[in-house]
């Protein structure tokens, strides 16, 4: 198997009680050759930056490296930061809320060994929303050329998922750092235009969702802004789509806004955004949750779950 060094990345800001959780995760790794950059996001010796401080020095790991940013811009930055100072062939993410299953990096670097030409591969993951009392499991279904089936929707998923070829990371232009939100999707449309991608098919992270104003999900403005930048970025692409697939990457960009802003307890904007699935044609999941969406989030999510 293909043991090349995997550096994994940790910006962490404002959750330092939840930091050594998620590092351990990476220590527990079948898979041993790793270094872990943790990237301090919080201010310079502020509150929050001496709490993770504090937590690091229980881990005497020599393989977990510490970077402390030199002021705070957002997450994206902070994984920039990883990624500049990582010596591994291969960039693998975690945020400090999320926790890896035993067997996930092992997985991923045996994909990477059945076949040369991919250069990203991501797994499955099990959503928790920890206030909602709900989880369910997102499964993965796309490899290979994704260069225009990235565009239509975010079918890698978060980053707490992905390994990469620094390589390839680097050569796409890492994190746009003015995105305001999905920075994810942002980075992997760019990436899928330069290498295949392949996929660990098993749940293999717990994906945590907390409805505590504490995510960028919280803020469905800052989506809004999001896809409006991603459209403008795209559009040479995304012109190059035929009816039927804008007609989906519409669908896909709508129904996401009106998940976030249902999540937010926004209701009127989330059915506002339902009402414009619809306006594009019967769509049984958008009627589905438009008609569940008076009852709250909680009700939504399961039916997100039988969905």
């Amino acid at each position: 198997m293909i043991d090349g060094l995997v550096s994994v990345v940790i910006p962490t800001f404002k959750r330092s009680e939840m930091l050594t959780r998620a590092i351990q995760s990476i220590l527990d790794q079948t898979y041993q050759n790793i270094e872990i950059i943790v990237v301090d996001d919080n201010e310079p010796n502020d509150e929050y930056s001496l709490a993770t401080q504090e937590k690091l020095k229980e881990i005497t790991d020599a393989r977990v490296r510490y970077i402390q940013q030199e002021k705070h811009i957002n997450g994206s930055a902070a994984r920039n930061a990883g990624i500049d100072t990582a010596r591994g062939d291969y960039i693998a993410f975690l945020d400090d809320d999320d926790v890896w299953h035993l067997e996930k990096l092992e997985k991923q670097m045996k994909v990477f060994e059945s076949d040369s030409s991919i250069g990203l591969v991501y797994t499955g993951s099990k959503a928790i929303y920890v206030s909602d009392k709900v989880s369910y499991a997102i499964v993965p279904h796309q490899r290979g050329d994704l260069r225009k089936t990235i565009l239509l929707g975010n079918c890698i998923g978060t980053t707490s998922t992905v390994v990469v070829k620094k390589e390839v990371i680097v050569e796409a232009g890492k994190f746009d750092i003015q995105m305001p939100a999905l920075q994810d999707y942002d980075l992997w449309i760019r990436i899928c235009q330069l290498t295949q991608i392949g996929f660990v098919a098993d749940e293999e992270i717990d994906y945590y969702n907390y409805r505590d104003g504490a995510q960028v999900s919280a803020n469905t403005e800052k989506y809004e802004t999001a896809f409006s930048r991603l459209n403008e970025k795209y559009k040479e692409l995304l012109n190059q789509l035929d009816a039927d697939e804008k007609k989906k990457r519409q669908v896909y960009e709508l129904f996401l806004l009106a998940n976030k802003a249902l999540r937010n307890n926004n209701k009127k904007k989330g059915r506002y955004y339902l009402k414009k699935v619809l306006s594009n044609g019967f769509n049984k999941k958008a009627l589905a949750m438009l008609l569940v969406s008076p009852f709250g989030y909680g009700v939504t999510l399961r039916l997100r779950k039988l969905i």
